[in-house]
């Protein structure tokens, strides 16, 4: 799935959202805002791989919407693991205690952790 930068710097800029609150940022879209069509929970690489942490962002149109990374270039990797849209999003977030700490899919998130491991030869970081 493509990034759509400018929609993207758009809405950072019109919510006024920072980075390091990629979970807050991206549930203020799609909840909030209702500007986003889903929620993802996921991993994201903004240097080709050779990093990767856990991060929300949202999808709009089908492209990505990050409204939180402080600079996008064409090389950002996003592996989603929990895609929350309106058939689930609600259920998901009463059972914790907020958007970072969802814990959906364990096996889930393992496979996506194992899948950038076989690709990329690194463990993402968890924040």
């Amino acid at each position: 799935m493509k990034l759509n930068i400018e929609k993207s710097l758009e809405l950072k800029k019109q919510f006024k959202h920072k980075v390091g609150n990629c979970y807050r940022n991206a549930v203020n879209l799609y909840l909030d805002k209702k500007v986003a069509d889903e929620y993802i929970i996921g991993y994201c690489s903004t240097n080709n791989g050779k990093h990767f942490f856990r991060h929300a962002w949202n999808v709009l149109d089908g492209k990505i919407i990050d409204s939180t990374l402080k600079d996008f270039s064409e090389n950002i990797i996003y592996e989603p693991i929990h895609v929350l849209n309106h058939d689930n999003f609600h259920v998901a977030m009463m059972s914790t205690s907020g958007p970072a700490m969802l814990e959906l899919d364990v096996e889930a998130e393992w496979a996506v952790q194992e899948k950038l491991r076989e690709e990329y030869g690194i463990i993402p970081f968890y924040n």
